[in-house]
């Protein structure tokens, strides 16, 4: 469904469109503070719905908690980007409305740049934030505010330039821990809080950014190892390589049966984690247009309308020599990609 405005700045479709807020978020507490100012406005919300309330754009969830079966995975959906302006009278409009117009019984947030910041540091760890504030492109952000996100609140994550083709509450089912397409997509994120595979590539994520950036600190002589593009310094540093080397790292500590860095459905039935064994890999991806180029759908319910995807008409990508498209402006050196002093606006 489409987002239209109306002069008053709602949906003319009847949907409700989200809350353009944010509230004095400067003034918020830390973590141990953020559920005492949450629970003396309602005590019944917890720390996730204070800042899900709080991002930029807010849609609450329609149907009331008592109303819903209990599930593992949260039903709150989070988006991220520059801002909730920028993003919803753009391109992205149509993919963000069909998040929350077909899941009307999940809670739709936005986090704009300084709410994801404020986020981060208020709810993570010291060093989630210090490789958080080191980031200083919004897609290396956005990378690992949707990781720090699912790991302390769970829920659902997807990228701007995912569509939601079917509702959530066809496919996910309450006892699932988390919900993945055979490939893995790092678009489109579906997990219970506090996942061990969440975990283990945020952990790996972290680690990343902080040696880049110690590697950075030190004389030009001793800096091998430091990452150089924006496959090497984006990709493999905070994207989805560093997700599935989490994957592996879980997999494996934790008795699954996979021989290949991610697993298929069944291969962690007898792992010694609870969660792991509740993982719902799903055996069907659809891939339309030249194989992996097509327009590449996870499990049916979310597809990824990226510019690199073939097959979808007005995405384009820039030309450019570099290694990937969307950072045909940046540069490939390191110091493009990473900060040596936290950048706190």
């Amino acid at each position: 469904m489409a987002l239209v405005h109306s002069p008053r700045g709602g949906c003319l479709s009847g949907i409700p469109h989200p809350t353009n807020q944010g509230g004095a978020i400067d003034d918020l507490a830390r973590p141990g503070e953020n559920l005492t100012l949450a629970q003396r406005a309602n005590g019944s919300r917890s720390t996730a719905s204070f800042w899900l309330s709080a991002a930029s754009g807010y849609r609450p969830a329609r149907l009331a908690p008592a109303q819903q079966m209990q599930q593992r995975i949260p039903r709150h959906i989070v988006q991220v980007g520059s801002t909730f302006e920028w993003a919803s009278r753009g391109r992205y409009s149509a993919y963000m409305a069909g998040w929350w117009t077909r899941n009307p019984d999940y809670a739709y947030a936005f986090f704009n740049d300084s709410h994801a910041r404020h986020y981060v540091t208020r709810r993570a760890s010291e060093n989630e934030s210090s490789a958080y504030l080191s980031l200083k492109h919004g897609a290396q952000r956005a990378d690992l505010f949707r990781m720090i996100w699912i790991k302390y609140e769970g829920g659902v994550y997807a990228d701007l330039d995912s569509s939601c083709i079917r509702p959530l509450s066809s496919v996910i089912e309450p006892h699932y821990s988390a919900y993945v397409g055979p490939s893995w997509s790092f678009e489109f994120l579906a997990y219970e809080p506090g996942h061990p595979i969440i975990v283990a590539g945020l952990n790996r994520q972290v680690a990343n950014v902080l040696r880049q950036v110690a590697l950075l600190n030190q004389p030009a002589q001793d800096r091998t190892g430091l990452c150089r593009g924006a496959h090497s310094c984006v990709v493999s540093q905070t994207g989805p390589s560093a997700y599935w080397a989490g994957v592996w790292e879980a997999t494996h500590r934790l008795g699954c049966t996979n021989q290949r860095q991610l697993f298929t459905a069944g291969q962690c039935s007898s792992s010694v984690s609870d969660p792991m064994r509740r993982v719902h890999v799903c055996r069907r991806t659809t891939y339309i247009g030249s194989g992996m180029l097509g327009k590449i759908m996870t499990c049916n319910v979310s597809r990824h309308n990226d510019c690199r995807n073939g097959g979808i008409q007005g995405l384009r990508c820039g030309s450019s020599r570099s290694n990937s498209p969307h950072y045909t402006r940046i540069g490939v050196d390191a110091e493009r990609f990473f900060a040596t002093a936290p950048l706190l606006r």
